[in-house]
């Protein structure tokens, strides 16, 4: 996965879906809704490691593996 730092954009979302972020222990650290199109995540309070997002929209779901700096 690419490193980030600051924020996260996820593409191609849909508004109102639900995106969650985990760690790797499975534990629940964001939860937040999608934009139309386009989703912005400011992760810069989470601390850095590996953390896990999924995001369950009506006609896409996806999971991806994130590295914070």
């Amino acid at each position: 996965p690419n490193p980030c730092t600051d924020h996260i954009n996820l593409l191609g979302t849909s508004s109102g879906n639900t995106v969650n972020i985990y760690n790797l222990s499975g534990n629940e650290i964001l939860q937040t809704s999608s934009d139309f199109e386009n989703t912005r995540i400011d992760i810069k309070n989470i601390p850095a490691g590996f953390y896990l997002i999924n995001y369950s929209g009506k006609d896409r779901r996806l999971n991806l593996k994130i590295f914070k700096q």
